[in-house]
C-alpha cells in the first residue's frame, strides 16, 4: 500500500466573498478560534483562513476596518488576525488604481 502526502496548498473554509460578508462579533469570534476541520478530500485550514482573510482587507479595506475594530473592543491584541489585516491594507495601498 502506497500513502502520498504533502502540501497541497492552503485551504479556506471560507471565500473571499464569504469573508466579506462575515462583520458581526460572532463572525470574529469564529474567526479568532478557528483552527481547522475535515472536510470531504481535504483539510481546511488556519493558514487557508488567515489567506483569505488578508485577500478580503485587500479587496475592502473597509471591511477590515470593521474587523479591527471588534478586535480592539476585545482587546485581543496578540490575535494572528492583525498581521494579515494590515498587510491587506498594505497591499490594497500599493494596488494602482485602473
Amino acid at each position: 500500500m502506497v500513502i502520498s502526502g504533502g502540501f497541497t496548498g492552503l485551504h479556506s473554509p471560507v471565500t473571499v466573498r464569504q469573508a466579506l460578508e462575515m462583520t458581526s462579533p460572532e463572525d470574529v469570534d469564529w474567526m479568532l478560534g478557528y483552527e481547522g476541520e475535515v472536510q470531504p478530500d481535504t483539510w481546511m485550514d488556519r493558514l487557508g483562513l488567515l489567506s483569505v482573510i488578508g485577500e478580503a482587507a485587500t479587496a475592502s479595506p473597509d471591511w477590515a476596518v470593521k474587523i479591527t475594530e471588534q478586535l480592539n473592543d476585545k482587546q485581543d491584541w496578540g490575535s494572528d488576525l492583525w498581521p494579515v489585516l494590515v498587510d491587506g491594507w498594505w497591499h490594497s495601498a500599493a494596488t494602482p488604481l485602473p
